[in-house]
Formats: C-alpha cells, structure tokens, sequence
C-alpha cells in the first residue's frame, strides 16, 4: 500500500496522473486518469481504502461529470456519472461520496452512493462554495456570497442524507476556506482572503466546536495557509497561496488549547501544501518538490523529492496521505 499519492494535472488537457510514494519519498508507481483540471486548492478524499478524487475538466468548459474512485491496492479506476459541472472539491463518509461546485453562482453537492452509483443533488443558492469536509454525522459546506458588494461566509451544516441542520457566519473568519480540518470535535478553518479587504489575506482562525456549536476566533497575525493538527498540538502554514515569489515559509507548532507556540521556524521555500506522514510534516513546495520535515522544534529536512514532470506542461497540484 502507498503512503502518499500526488495528482501531476494540466488545466488543458487530458490525461493526468496520480504517483503513489511510499513514507520515505520512494516511488512505487503511477496510474493515468483520462481527466484534466484534477486536485489544486481543495483536498483529495480518502475512505475505505479508496483515494476519491473530482476532475473539473478543460479549463473554459470546466464541464467534467465525473467522481474517480482509485483502489489503493490495485490501483483499479472506478468512474461514476454526475448531472453537475465545474466540480472541484471532494469529501466522503457511510459509503458515499460528497462532490461540490459551482456554475452562475449557484453552488451543488452531488452525493454518490459508490456501491450503485446512485446520485442525490442539493442546490446552495446564490452561494460560492469553496470546501466541503464531514465526519461521520454530517457533512460541512464552506461558502460566501456577495451582497451589493459586501462580502458574507458562512458554514454550511447537513446531515449525511443531505437535510439542513444550521448555518453559521464566518464573517469574524474572513472568506475563501479551501482547506478546512476535523479533529478532537472540533473544525480548524483557515481563510485566504479577508472579510474587510478583499486583496488583503486573512489572519484569523476559525475554530467551530461541533458538540457546542460554538465558533471561535485565534488572531494569529499572519495569513495562515493552512492548519495541519499533529499529536503534539496544531501546525500552522502561514503564507499566501497566491504568491509564488515568497522563498520562505513560516510554520508554527500551536498549543490549540491556550493557543501558545511550542515551536516556530521558517521553511526555506514558498509551500503550498502540507500532510501528516508518519509523524512528520510532509510539505509540497511551489517548485514541484515534496519535503519531509521533522516536527522535533527544529523543523529540520530529513529528505526531498523533485518531480520531474511526467507530462508536458503539467504540475503538481495536490497530495495526500492514504
């Protein structure tokens, strides 16, 4: 069985390509998928021993209306028909996929039942949906929307059949969540952009506690990319998606309790994406390079990858631990 998988994908043109790596960055193969436009902002899902996965398409049609599921013991590609387009964030839980997007701002969830295809449809309207992550109870749609020029976010919360159970405002957060967690009951939920200026980059954490409802908000000074939790606390990933000049990368080991830093240091690259794998910090520079960092205080390297693109103008937009 792998330890990661990494999509390498073309906005243009099919195919892509999934790379399956085992824990020390060793390649134990590929499988090519006929889809273009897979993986970028938003996670990868995995359940079941299924890596899950939702092409967009070509980018200008962004007409795709497929769910991959990939076995990660044979690699074997299962395919599932949506009714939607522009789709492009993924989550699952009881079997069944959750596929989002959005067209003429009016956003959709496709829930996919993976053992007979069956799909149930759900409109969010006048809605930009970003993200959608569950557990094993409910499923939890990020969204904002703008009214006569005033940005709104919100949380989204259904139960796994779909049925609304309540909405909670993100205003306090900012807008954009791409890559919200779960963890210890509760939802980590970094923005990209800033409720209050919208080419400024938000600095505030949302944390939603599932069993209150409650929302709270960490003001922790710099735009956070992304919240990685860690059995020693919450790893924070502060940066800008947007910008690939940046040569380093601020990352931070928080108490998330008393929200005090156990430790902090600067990673010597703009990353854009980071994992847990098998107790360190596996994290995707803008480069195309994979690193495995120690989560010892010292974020040190203990090893990298360069990937050599496979495909002619392609990229490697996402991974993620299976």
């Amino acid at each position: 069985m792998p330890a990661l998988a990494v999509i390498e994908t073309r906005p243009h043109v099919a195919p892509s390509r999934i790379h399956w790596l085992d824990g020390d960055l060793e390649a134990l193969g590929s499988t090519e998928i006929n889809h273009a436009a897979v993986g970028d902002y938003s996670r990868p899902a995995v359940m079941d021993g299924k890596l899950l996965l939702a092409p967009t398409g070509l980018t200008g049609r962004n007409d795709d209306k497929t769910v991959l599921s990939i076995e990660l013991d044979d690699f074997r590609v299962t395919e599932y028909a949506l009714d939607a387009v522009n789709n492009y964030c993924i989550t699952a839980a009881g079997g069944h996929a959750f596929i989002g997007g959005n067209l003429n701002f009016n956003s959709h969830i496709s829930k996919v039942n993976l053992a007979n295809g069956d799909v149930q449809s759900l409109t969010l309207s006048k809605l930009i949906l970003d993200s959608i992550i569950s557990d094993t109870s409910n499923l939890y749609a990020f969204a904002w929307e703008d009214i006569d020029g005033a940005v709104r976010s919100s949380l989204h919360i259904y139960d796994l059949d779909l049925n609304a159970i309540s909405c909670v405002s993100l205003d306090a957060c900012g807008y954009c969540a791409f890559r919200p967690r779960i963890f210890d009951d509760r939802i980590f939920i970094p923005s990209w952009t800033s409720i209050k200026n919208q080419n400024s980059r938000s600095s505030t954490l949302g944390v939603y506690d599932i069993s209150s409802r409650a929302l709270e908000t960490v003001e922790l000074k710099k735009p956070i990319l992304e919240t990685i939790p860690a059995d020693d606390g919450l790893i924070i990933i502060h940066g800008d998606i947007h910008q690939t000049s940046s040569t380093r990368t601020q990352a931070a080991l928080l108490d998330y309790e008393t929200w005090t830093v156990k430790s902090e240091g600067a990673l010597p690259y703009h990353a854009v994406q980071a994992e847990i794998l098998n107790n360190e910090l596996c994290v995707l520079d803008s480069g195309d390079r994979l690193h495995l960092v120690s989560l010892d205080g010292r974020w040190s390297e203990r090893l990298s990858l360069a990937f050599t693109p496979s495909l002619d103008d392609s990229h490697i937009s996402s991974f993620i631990a299976v």
